[in-house]
């Protein structure tokens, strides 16, 4: 796709408003052109941070507007609502999957391997909860936002 969209950042009451609206209307567009479908909103991409952040697990994301997936990252207190982090901001309407690695990495102290705990459990009893549409890809559980016209998602059931 490699689609450019710019982003900007919304900041209600002032002309970024304006530009606010028109980047979602272009957005919009881009995902109306090339997905069949898109089976999350706002609230559920929160509850789905605050699962990320409890469990201190690393997730990357794929935007609707690009082919790039992003490195590893863990979800952070300082994420404004409605957004996540991308190498910056990134509203969560533009992320076409999210992929949630359930084996949380703790270093070792001074001595002694590192440990790694497995919620694999409890992250799929979680979204299962919150009817997050997921898959299992590869051992990661893999959070769909929107779906692509060439892909079929075996969601977990």
């Amino acid at each position: 796709m490699g689609l450019t969209l710019h982003r900007v950042v919304y900041d209600k009451g002032n002309a970024m408003s304006d530009k606010w609206e028109i980047w979602k209307a272009q957005l919009r567009s881009i995902i109306q052109a090339h997905y069949r479908l898109s089976v999350m909103n706002n609230a559920k991409w929160e509850e789905v941070k605050e699962v990320l952040r409890t469990l201190q697990l690393v997730y990357r994301v794929k935007l609707v507007t690009g082919p790039d997936i992003s490195q590893w990252s863990i979800a952070g207190l300082y994420e404004p609502a409605n957004f996540i982090d991308f190498h910056g901001p990134v509203h969560v309407l533009e992320i076409e999957w999210l992929e949630a690695n359930p084996h949380h990495h703790v270093p070792r102290p001074y001595v002694g391997p590192d440990r790694y705990i497995d919620y694999s459990a409890e992250v799929e009893q979680q979204f299962r909860q919150l009817g997050v549409p997921f898959s299992i890809e590869h051992g990661m559980y893999r959070i769909w936002g929107h779906i692509p016209h060439n892909v079929y998602p075996n969601f977990a059931e």
